[in-house]
């Protein structure tokens, strides 16, 4: 979390946390931590102690509190002002010398499930925590790691015929691109008239639809539309899509979560997918209300880097399922607390 701490260079536009006007505060003596990301981005700090509440759900927990980074990626401020504990870690955060639990970890015994969900839409959005919508049909994937959201996908549509083909996918709130392996991409782009590789992705005329990518998880279909996948004109009506190719680390990140309804099981080790339905609000689905942040996301959950952060985040809302007496606790109304949030990843 961003602090008074900070240079005054790396706080334009940012909430800042001052420990000294919390009376729950505390700070761990002889803790600190230190993060860098794929995209350059490191930074370090110590770690306090204090209550953190999130659309009525509290918990007191330690957290990591920045003062100081080197200046490379979102340092120099843009209104979000920390990461948001959802990481999928089974040894908490990567602070020293011990690891303190994510802020997840510490409030998911309070949930009628231990999951939250992401129904993310161009410009808002909600986390559902402790629920799963069910009017989406899902398809579930088990984790593969111990330390990320990372899943395998069992195989791909290309030019109409469903091709069996196992790949490792990091699902990451926190990456603006979503990427496949090479030979996928090739696949799916033979399809797409005047398209161009060039090395991290492909071009294509602007005046050309990009079709469908359909994945598969078992017998579960997964559909991202082609227009998740356009981006911007490049030169001479050519664009170039944010659909990128990667022989290391395959995102599905930011266009591919808007085109789904994610769930991330943390009880059940595993993620799940749901294409969007036509109706996108359901009448079992919890009363939430719009965050008021400027810039409020969830932090991203692997360790990859954010392919473009410089775009602004969607301001999200929170619901949640609370363990309670009664059957079901989702039916109240939350409030809800504003989140500035760095765009990068949760591992």
């Amino acid at each position: 979390m961003s602090s008074v701490f900070l240079p005054p260079n790396q706080t334009r536009g940012r909430i800042l946390y001052d420990p000294q006007k919390s009376s729950t505060a505390k700070k761990l003596s002889g803790y600190s931590y230190s993060n860098c990301y794929g995209s350059g981005h490191c930074g370090y700090g110590v770690v306090y102690n204090d209550t953190i509440t999130v659309g009525g759900i509290s918990a007191t927990l330690p957290f990591e509190v920045s003062t100081g980074n080197n200046g490379i990626g979102n340092s120099q401020g843009n209104g979000d002002s920390g990461d948001f504990g959802l990481a999928y870690s089974q040894n908490g955060m990567s602070t020293s010398p011990k690891a303190v639990p994510t802020w997840f970890q510490t409030i998911m015994n309070q949930l009628e499930s231990k999951t939250f969900a992401i129904h993310h839409e161009q410009d808002q959005g909600q986390i559902q925590f402790g629920y799963v919508d069910s009017s989406y049909d899902i398809g579930y994937a088990p984790l593969n790691a111990d330390y990320y959201w990372g899943v395998n996908f069992t195989g791909y549509l290309a030019a109409g015929n469903y091709i069996p083909r196992t790949w490792t996918v990091v699902v990451d709130t926190g990456t603006s691109r979503s990427s496949l392996p090479p030979d996928i991409a090739r696949d799916y782009f033979k399809t797409v008239p005047g398209s161009t590789e060039t090395g991290s992705g492909y071009t294509y005329p602007c005046d050309t639809a990009l079709p469908d990518f359909v994945y598969g998880i078992g017998s579960f279909r997964g559909i991202i539309p082609g227009t998740f996948l356009q981006g911007n004109e490049t030169s001479n009506g050519r664009c170039s899509s944010i659909l990128g190719i990667s022989d290391g680390s395959v995102i599905f990140g930011q266009n591919f979560i808007k085109a789904q309804y994610v769930v991330f099981d943390y009880g059940g080790r595993r993620v799940g997918f749901g294409n969007k339905v036509a109706s996108q609000s359901s009448s079992t689905s919890p009363v939430t209300s719009a965050m008021t942040s400027e810039a409020a996301s969830t932090n991203s959950t692997s360790p990859a880097a954010s392919a473009n952060p410089t775009i602004a985040p969607p301001v999200m809302s929170t619901a949640h399922s609370l363990r309670t007496n009664s059957k079901l606790g989702w039916n109240e109304v939350v409030s809800l607390v504003a989140l500035w949030l760095f765009l990068k990843l949760i591992s």
